[in-house]
């Protein structure tokens, strides 16, 4: 049985909304099982409706959100191919909020060993650099693994960083994928075999 689970697929295709439904249906479900992690929610300019940053919420409690990053004021109005942005790195378009980076790497570390579902939402480009929220990841999975923990993992990626973030990070090797968008069906069936790892 699998024990790491991915969602997959394009920007703004549904998949930190469907981390939220799971979260809730598990507190129905499953009130007992304790999630640790992040999601991550994209910032619009109330002006234009732009999207101009990313904030962290930390789980389990999607109530409180912190700065992530914020478009260079030179960025604001650009619009980058799909090409260009695989290659660019996202700290010369966005400000990152380092501090806060840490916040959260330090919030995560005191959590290894009193989990059941770690939920990493999302993980890109940054990660790939060994950036961003990798080191936190990293060090999650090696003493997961090194206390023989029986904790499953959720994370969220585009399609195109899948295979380098598992190339990169020591994630378990069997794993359930969900491609955005799906049938319901789908997301049914995915649900159904997380919450029965738990």
């Amino acid at each position: 049985m699998s024990n790491l689970f991915i969602l997959t697929g394009s920007l703004n295709s549904g998949k930190t909304s469907y981390v939220q439904s799971l979260f809730q249906n598990l507190k129905i479900h499953k009130p007992h099982i304790r999630i640790s992690g992040f999601t991550q929610k994209g910032v619009l300019d109330p002006n234009d409706e732009m999207k101009i940053g990313y904030d962290l919420i930390l789980l389990p409690n999607f109530q409180k959100q912190y700065k992530l990053a914020r478009l260079r004021v030179n960025e604001s109005h650009q619009v980058l191919s799909k090409e260009k942005r695989l290659v660019r790195n996202p700290r010369h378009r966005f400000n990152f909020d380092d501090a806060n980076l840490k916040m959260v790497k330090d919030y995560m570390v005191q959590r290894i060993g009193k989990t059941d579902l770690w939920v990493f939402d999302e993980l890109g480009k940054l990660e790939i650099l060994k950036d961003g929220h990798y080191q936190a990841v990293r060090q999650i999975l090696e003493q997961e693994k090194k206390m023989n923990s029986n904790c499953s993992f959720l994370f969220a990626s585009r399609e195109e960083f899948i295979q380098k973030i598992l190339g990169s990070l020591p994630f378990p090797n069997n794993f359930q994928k969900l491609q955005f968008p799906c049938l319901g069906s789908d997301y049914a069936k995915f649900q159904s075999s997380l919450f029965s790892n738990l």
